[in-house]
């Protein structure tokens, strides 16, 4: 009921946890100082699984059970795994801007909000192929993404959201 609340860090240390994601029994923690964690008891104990993932703060991570997804700022983009995190590699064909903050899964559409006038990106085939899809939006520094239903949400950079409604093909003020 959340009136308690127990800290659960045996392995982490000190990371500061800027992204977290679960998948059935694994439950994945993004840090600031670049690395992924994996506990698969709940979080009583974490594991880092680094190997082949730049050392950049993991602002964003997303799963879809088969595969992980990583948004890396420091302009390092996204990477993906497909064997629950333990080798990574880059999935950024066609994003032109890699500084990542946000992801967010919707089906088989994967969408990625950029930081520093990128905006928002989208792929349909697992990370390899990006577009850009900001038509409509009046800035481009995206923060966080977020969707209700076939409503997207998109934070931005100088204060308020945008939204669409077609599945990102045109964005608008809120």
């Amino acid at each position: 009921n959340g009136s308690n609340w127990t800290p659960i860090i045996n392995g982490l240390g000190s990371e500061l946890i800027e992204s977290m994601a679960i998948s059935e029994t694994h439950m994945y923690a993004g840090t600031n100082n670049g690395g992924i964690y994996l506990s698969i008891d709940k979080g009583n104990s974490w594991a880092a699984l680094n190997t082949g993932i730049p050392k950049q703060p993991v602002n964003s991570l997303v799963t879809d059970g088969a595969n992980i997804y990583v948004g890396v700022s420091g302009g390092e983009g996204i990477y993906l795994s497909n064997d629950h995190g333990n080798n990574w590699r880059p999935a950024n064909n066609g994003l032109t801007h890699k500084y990542v903050r946000a992801l967010i899964l919707n089906g088989t559409n994967l969408f990625s909000g950029t930081l520093y006038n990128g905006g928002i990106f989208i792929s349909n085939n697992n990370g390899d192929n990006w577009a850009p899809s900001n038509k409509g939006i009046s800035d481009l520094g995206i923060i966080s993404l977020t969707l209700n239903g076939s409503n997207f949400y998109a934070g931005i950079n100088t204060g308020g959201f945008q939204s669409s409604n077609d599945y990102g093909a045109n964005w608008a003020p809120v």
